[in-house]
């Protein structure tokens, strides 16, 4: 029998109570604050059960610095309210979750999430029938927070190697995958990504100098306040060797590319008339420029040139155009910014045939050069049944994103599997992009 019901959690946490189910365990000289969590449990007609048939929900939280808290409800008729008391607040707390059916089998998920004293929080649990991947039970928060990609302060420690002062920065995430980039400062120095079941992450970790593969396997928490997890060996053996968590974090501002100019061109290059095409200055110090010529938002050739004071010499190239022209003249300048172009063309290096002027006037660069529009998602293929060579995953993927639109823009394995386990994998992670 398969289940398919969408259960409403509203779990709202608040200060200290007065009445406590299963309390933490702590010193007595310690302050602990507490939240608390109303839980609205599926009833027999939710799960369209046959009446007197025995339904059974557990939860189970658990968190660093405090017991485990168990509760097992047996489901009614109908919808039930319930009331968890004096959970601990903490950086991360795992929650647990089964539901047994009679007919239908029993149903596991769990959920990780930070519990703030006086805030609300939210989890969103995804049950699946034990030994199948299908998803047949979500029970999620009444106001469920969008996965917004955002960014987390990490450290840890992977074998010898103790490590800070590194940011995971999101790029991508989905309902099956995610993709994060990680920095030391400005410098992108590794990645993080692979499958993501409900809050649980599980995929390839690379930093540069503390490890070249390794294996994660954790959870961000439902609200990505908290990242925590335990990394493997990424070889048969799979063994831990170390750790990585973090706190969410404010994204650091990204360097922005400087903007030297763009310029709207008139003039020809003896029958090439360059009223459509425009310049996008891309570098350019004291003595010397370079840019790009488009036309109609496609780039489609080059400028090099040489400044003296306010003249330029130098040359350009439109290849299938025009393939090689010499142009000397000058540029209105203004602290440091060139606002307007007047040069001469010419077929030799040695400006004794004329081909035509070139006028350039300042513009907005996101109009001749606007970027391209692309969108991109992380996504997997496999799961525990299956088990195929490499050849045949990166096959599978390229039709699923060629479907889509898109193009496979990088992928990797985990989950070696059969005789063959360094080539045969059940698991495939890819990222697709492609033009919206």
């Amino acid at each position: 029998m398969r289940i398919v019901a969408l259960l409403l959690i509203a779990v709202v946490l608040w200060g200290c109570q007065d009445r406590a189910v299963n309390p933490s365990v702590v010193d007595d000289h310690q302050t602990v604050e507490y939240g608390k969590s109303a839980i609205t449990l599926p009833g027999m007609k939710t799960l369209a059960v046959a009446p007197g048939a025995v339904c059974k929900f557990t939860l189970t939280i658990t968190g660093d610095g405090m017991e485990p808290m168990t509760f097992a409800f047996p489901l009614g008729g109908d919808d039930t309210t319930m009331m968890i008391e004096k959970i601990p607040a903490g950086p991360m707390r795992l929650f647990t979750a089964s539901l047994y059916v009679p007919e239908g089998g029993m149903y596991e998920g769990s959920a990780a999430t930070a519990i703030t004293a006086g805030e609300v929080a939210y989890v969103k649990l995804v049950l699946r029938k034990t030994g199948s991947a299908q998803i047949d039970v979500i029970i999620e928060s009444g106001d469920d927070i969008p996965a917004t990609p955002g960014c987390f302060a990490i450290e840890g420690a992977i074998g010898d190697v103790k490590f800070g002062g590194l940011v995971l920065k999101l790029e991508t995430l989905t309902a099956a995958g995610m993709h994060a980039k990680i920095f030391r400062g400005e410098k992108e120095v590794g990645y993080l990504g692979g499958a993501l079941s409900q809050d649980h992450i599980k995929g390839r970790l690379v930093i540069e100098g503390i490890t070249e593969s390794a294996m994660f396997d954790g959870y961000m928490s439902t609200d990505h306040s908290y990242l925590k997890g335990q990394v493997y060996s990424m070889d048969d053996t799979l063994n831990p060797i170390g750790t990585l968590y973090g706190p969410g974090t404010v994204c650091p501002t990204e360097p922005q590319e400087p903007e030297y100019g763009c310029f709207s061109l008139e003039g020809n290059i003896d029958e090439v008339v360059l009223n459509d095409y425009a310049l996008k200055i891309i570098e350019q110090t004291a003595t010397s420029l370079s840019g790009y010529f488009y036309l109609k938002g496609e780039m489609v050739g080059k400028l090099y040139g040489k400044l003296d004071g306010g003249m330029l010499t130098g040359m350009l190239v439109i290849p299938g155009v025009i393939e090689q022209v010499w142009l000397d003249g000058g540029v209105s300048m203004s602290n440091g910014i060139i606002s307007f172009i007047k040069v001469m063309l010419y077929a030799d290096e040695e400006q004794q045939t004329v081909i035509g002027p070139m006028y350039g006037t300042a513009t907005d660069c996101a109009v001749i050069a606007p970027p391209p529009e692309t969108t991109c998602f992380v996504d997997t293929l496999g799961g525990e049944t299956s088990c195929k060579d490499s050849e045949t995953w990166v096959k599978y993927a390229d039709e699923e994103c060629r479907a889509k639109g898109g193009t496979v823009s990088g992928y990797y394995f985990i989950e070696p599997c059969g005789k063959d386990e360094d080539s045969t994998y059940s698991v495939m992670c890819f990222e697709c992009c492609g033009k919206q």
